[in-house]
């Protein structure tokens, strides 16, 4: 399993033709076989971390699994299963083509696809809704196809983006539940929330504030480290011009 490494890592956007900083210059990273809580209000970046982790985003800096490079991997070949909030199921694609979706562009063979999308639907509860639309589905089920279908592929990192942002309490402590049960497999997970009831199941906690780790926080989940995380703190201004960009990784 890969430990991850974020180093002096900058995301910015313009506006009015100022530059916003979202982030500048952040250094983090995230062992592996944990669960990391990202906490924080809305505007924070935690969804912006996560989504460039994913590949999803353009950065300034370096992202690392172990020594390599993630920009470096092709984007088929990083070991990383994504969760989004809104789910993001193809409408026109029954529960059971969703989930194999990932494994179809790994070019797997026909077998292999039936066999997995079996076996990670059983372990969602999904296994009487295989050929049914999403549009029939509630949220607490379109929310495991999305997480069976992060899992699919057998990827090392899991990375969940307010997985139960749009779920009543219930269905929110059964995707929970999901999720506790694949960490407990081996896996990594990474999970933005703004819901501090959800850190219960964390190892870590990570509150973010203006782009910046605020606390890290070893949680008494983590049987092995129940301590807090020294954390050197480093603040930028908000806003700088075009000109100040100068030398920037696209």
């Amino acid at each position: 399993m890969p430990n991850i490494f974020v180093k002096d890592f900058g995301i910015s956007y313009y506006k009015r033709r100022n530059e916003t900083l979202v982030f500048e210059h952040l250094n983090c990273s995230f062992a592996n076989e944990k669960i990391n809580a990202i906490l924080g209000q809305s505007g924070s970046g935690k969804s912006t971390l996560l989504r460039a982790i994913a590949g999803l985003l353009s950065y300034a800096g370096d992202i690392y699994f172990d020594e390599q490079n993630i920009n470096k991997v092709p984007p088929f070949k990083r070991e990383i299963g994504y969760i989004s909030q809104e789910y993001d199921l193809y409408s026109h694609l029954n529960v059971f083509d969703n989930i194999a979706y990932p494994l179809k562009v790994l070019n797997a063979d026909s077998q292999e696809i039936k066999e997995r999308v079996l076996e990670v639907a059983k372990q969602c509860q999904l296994e009487d809704c295989l050929f049914v639309k999403p549009k029939y589905l509630s949220g607490g089920q379109q929310q495991r196809v999305a997480i069976a279908r992060a899992i699919v592929s057998d990827p090392e990192i899991i990375l969940a983006d307010e997985p139960t942002g749009n779920l009543d309490s219930r269905a929110s402590i059964a995707v929970m539940e999901e999720l506790k049960s694949i960490h407990e497999e081996g896996n990594t997970i990474i999970m933005v929330t703004h819901n501090p009831a959800l850190t219960v199941y964390a190892t870590r906690v990570i509150n973010m504030l203006d782009g910046q780790i605020n606390t890290d926080i070893k949680t008494v989940a983590d049987q092995n480290l129940p301590q807090k995380i020294e954390v050197k703190r480093t603040r930028g201004k908000a806003k700088r011009s075009r000109k100040s960009n100068k030398g920037r990784k696209n």
